[in-house]
């Protein structure tokens, strides 16, 4: 019956023009008050922080293979397409590694022992 109800106030915020990350994120936020364990609000980021850190990881070697396996040019410019290509894998570990370091930040926070800027533990 949990699940019906979630499932229907999922869809009804979605049907309503709610983006669907806000309707999950709500509708998940909404479960755990509702059962009075709002105590899991805050390692919630942390578990969306890990998926999408997964996410990239797995986005970041991936083109980093496609890249490195392009062998033509580009049909204009002859230019290698690995040229073209190369952004991703970049762009990949860039966004890879401030997800881990988001990741380091909010464990840190939650802990009770904030980061400062040089990397250090400020307490």
């Amino acid at each position: 019956m949990l699940t019906l109800a979630i499932f229907v106030a999922l869809v009804g915020m979605v049907m309503l023009g709610v983006p669907i990350f806000a309707a999950m994120g709500l509708t998940a936020a909404g479960t755990f008050i509702l059962l009075g364990e709002a105590f899991v609000l805050p390692i919630m980021a942390q578990r969306m922080y890990m998926a999408t850190t997964g996410f990239i990881a797995f986005f970041a070697m991936h083109s980093l293979d496609l890249t490195l396996s392009v062998g033509r040019a580009s049909p204009i410019l002859s230019w290698p397409m690995t040229w073209w290509y190369v952004t991703m894998p970049v762009a990949g570990f860039i966004m890879l590694a401030y997800s881990i370091r988001n990741i380091v930040v909010g464990v840190a926070r939650l802990t009770g022992r904030e980061i400062g800027a040089s990397g250090k533990s400020v307490s």
